[in-house]
This record gives structure tokens, C-alpha cells and sequence, in this order.
């Protein structure tokens, strides 16, 4: 069962619960409407959800508006309109506004854990609590041996990665290897190779954080902020991307 917007206001909690995309596409809009003016409208829907800013998300609402007067489909318009009309709700640009969203715009990481959950407890059908308790714990065991290799594998590529840029003497790659995890250095690297495209632009002037897409979603410092700042800055960094022995040293774990 899904959380409501209701059920929060009833605890006293206020939030923009945001729409899984997928599922309001492929599922949701296709059994509200009629298939001939789902197939027609399609496009216009993807496009709809997947708009970078707020004018683009209006602009395209009223495509999809006059495509409905034209196809005379009332009813289809006014079943859209109970979502459309919430555009925090569904909009990426919305996502795109929120520090460390990574992007993300669905629930299926939620849904893929839920589901290993639910085939572990089912797949002999155990009714009895403690057999599932029993079985949730193997799982768990399995699941913390698979980390446990991964960031074997993970160190010994980070390490490798250091080395390279010591080699190649990129000082400030190399510096920030020691606190950024093997993931976190794919996106400085991506970043800073995008350096020399800035070099004849008007760009941050002041210490204000950038508000592009990626540095936003991320949170991290994006190739502007790299820029304008002259090299890698540890501070604008969320913790998260951080190794995990340097987060223990520098921040240390609380429970």
C-alpha cells in the first residue's frame, strides 16, 4: 500500500510524494484512457515527465490539451488532468531542483528489494514466523558475502586508480582519490574533463553553489564549480560519496 498525501497531513507531516514514472505511463494513463488516444498522445506523455524546467513541462501540457480537443476526447482529458494539474508531482525538473536526488525519478529500487524479500519467504511457502525470520537471515547472509567481495574487487580498482594518477602526475585526481569513492572519482573525472569547453564562458562569480542539473542531483561539484574554484574542494562533496574508511576517520558512525 502506497503512502498518501492525506495520511501524511494526518501525522502531521507535510511532503511532495512524487509519482514512480514508469508505472503512470505504462500502466496508470494506459487504463485511464482509450488505447487510440494513448498511442496518439504517447509522446507527448513521455515528454511531459521527462521536462528539464517548468515552461517546457506547461508547454507541453498545452500540446496535449489541444491534441485532446482536436480527438474531441473529453473524458481522457479530464482523467489526465487529475495528474498533469500536479506538476511537482510528476515533472523531473522538480527532481532535478533537489539536492542529492541522484535522478532519481521511480520506485524500482524499492520494488527489486521488496520483491527478493517476498520470492525468499514464498519460494517454499513457509507460513511459520520464525522460518521466515530464519530465512530473511540467510538472505541477508548472502547478500552481506556478495558486498563483502564487491568491495574487495572495489578497493583493489581504487587503489590501482590512485596509482595511475600519481603516475600521470594528475595532483589534484590523485588527492582527492584518498577521499572519493572508485564511483565519486568517475564523476570528477567527467567533470573535469569538460574544463576546457568553459574556457572562453561567463560562469560563477562568487562562492554560491551552481544550480546545473548534475551538481544539484549529485551533489557534487560539478565542472563549473571545479572551474570557478580551481580544483577539487572536498566540502562540496555530500559524505556519501565518500570511501567508507575515510567517512569512519573524518565523520565516524553514530547509532
Amino acid at each position: 500500500m502506497f503512502i498518501k498525501e492525506t495520511f501524511l497531513e494526518s501525522v502531521g507531516l507535510s511532503a511532495c510524494l512524487f509519482y514512480d514514472q514508469y508505472h503512470l505511463l505504462h500502466s496508470v494513463w494506459k487504463k485511464s484512457i482509450s488505447t487510440i488516444v494513448y498511442d496518439r498522445i504517447y509522446p507527448e506523455l513521455e515528454k511531459i515527465l521527462n521536462s528539464e524546467t517548468k515552461e517546457k513541462f506547461d508547454a507541453t501540457k498545452e500540446d496535449i490539451w489541444s491534441i485532446l480537443d482536436e480527438m474531441d476526447a473529453a473524458s481522457a482529458k479530464e482523467q489526465l488532468k487529475l495528474i498533469i494539474n500536479k506538476p511537482d508531482n510528476i515533472g523531473f525538473y522538480h527532481v532535478a531542483s533537489i539536492r542529492g536526488s541522484l535522478m532519481k525519478k521511480g520506485s524500482s529500487h524499492a520494488e527489486q528489494n521488496h520483491a527478493s524479500i517476498d520470492h525468499n519467504i514464498h519460494e517454499e511457502n513457509l507460513l511459520e514466523a520464525e522460518e521466515q525470520v530464519k530465512e530473511l537471515l540467510q538472505r541477508q547472509g548472502v547478500i552481506l558475502s556478495t558486498k563483502n567481495n564487491a568491495d574487495l574487487k572495489y578497493g583493489i580498482r581504487s587503489g590501482d586508480k590512485c596509482k595511475e594518477y600519481e603516475t600521470n602526475g594528475q595532483h589534484m585526481m590523485a588527492e582527492a582519490c584518498k577521499i572519493l569513492s572508485y564511483n565519486a572519482m568517475t564523476l570528477l573525472e567527467t567533470e573535469s574533463n569538460k574544463i576546457p569547453d568553459l574556457e572562453n564562458q561567463v560562469l560563477l562569480c562568487d562562492d554560491r553553489r551552481c544550480t546545473c542539473v548534475t551538481g544539484v542531483c549529485h551533489d557534487i561539484q560539478c565542472v563549473h564549480e571545479l572551474f570557478r574554484d580551481g580544483g577539487f574542494n572536498e566540502t562540496k562533496w555530500a559524505t556519501r560519496h565518500f570511501k567508507e574508511e575515510y567517512y569512519e576517520k573524518q565523520i565516524g558512525y553514530h547509532f
